[in-house]
């Protein structure tokens, strides 16, 4: 009967925690002398992004570590919510955020996550973010509505390829044109964690550079791909058929025809 009952308990946490709209719900299955609701910000308050923040009264202690994992072990998807804040980071303080980004074991804070969107590719969530680096991450996008990010922040890209070994499909989205979305530092930074993907099947994502975008033709896996070309791109020789092979959907964002041009005449498609 014991077996029984935990069976059970496993398979209702499975599905009562399937999905997670805000981290603030994690936090509030931790003790309650852990955390607390404080008001936020007056300004907060009248832009209506949140009128409460969760924060910590004390440091976490070890079993506070174990009541996290026991829940969060259960996630599967930490989805895009309503409202102001998509991934419920907005009600969290900084003594909270800087709590799940140093877990006392090096590991991912959600261990079986397969889909993560995340709306906060900046700096204070970086390492946050980081934490949601599973292997078994098999989508994940980023978006932000119309901030720049800067190579000091697109740093984190270079673990995806390498901690999340079976995405299958990534995008990354901004508000701003793409061009003005990374500089030419973050794009290489970019460049490099794409060519450490091996099972994409889709990529929407700002400029890549000549090398990742040959290693994006030899994937047999992928089938659609949305990038923008820079004005000074250009490939030295021809890709190698079958370029695209599975591709379906190709959509490539140029600023002058001459540079379209030149990735067209690159191409040699074989037929499917």
């Amino acid at each position: 009967l014991p077996e029984l009952v935990s069976a059970f308990n496993g398979s209702a946490l499975d599905v009562l925690w399937a999905t997670l709209d805000s981290f603030a719900l994690l936090v509030k299955c931790l003790p309650g002398d852990l955390w607390k609701i404080d008001p936020v910000d007056e300004k907060m308050v009248r832009s209506r992004v949140f009128d409460i923040r969760h924060v910590f009264q004390r440091p976490m202690t070890l079993r506070d570590w174990q009541v996290f994992f026991k829940y969060s072990c259960h996630v599967r998807v930490v989805k895009q919510s309503v409202g102001w804040s998509v991934t419920g980071c907005l009600n969290l303080g900084d003594d909270v955020i800087f709590s799940l980004s140093n877990p006392p074991s090096y590991g991912p804070l959600i261990p079986r996550l397969k889909t993560l969107y995340w709306d906060k590719p900046t700096k204070k969530y970086a390492s946050l973010l980081r934490m949601l680096f599973t292997p078994s991450l098999v989508t994940l996008s980023l978006s932000t509505s119309d901030c720049i990010l800067p190579s000091p922040e697109v740093t984190i890209l270079t673990s995806i390829g390498t901690a999340c070994p079976s995405l299958r499909s990534l995008c990354i989205s901004s508000g701003t044109p793409f061009s003005n979305f990374l500089d030419t530092k973050g794009e290489k930074v970019l460049s490099e964690a794409v060519m450490c993907m091996h099972s994409l099947e889709s990529l929407v994502c700002p400029a890549l550079d000549e090398e990742a975008f040959i290693h994006l033709s030899r994937l047999s896996t992928l089938s659609e791909l949305s990038m923008e070309l820079q004005s000074d791109f250009k490939l030295d020789s021809l890709l190698a058929p079958p370029a695209f092979g599975s591709i379906n959907t190709l959509t490539l964002n140029v600023s002058s025809l001459s540079v379209l041009t030149s990735i067209l005449e690159s191409m040699q498609f074989s037929p499917s």
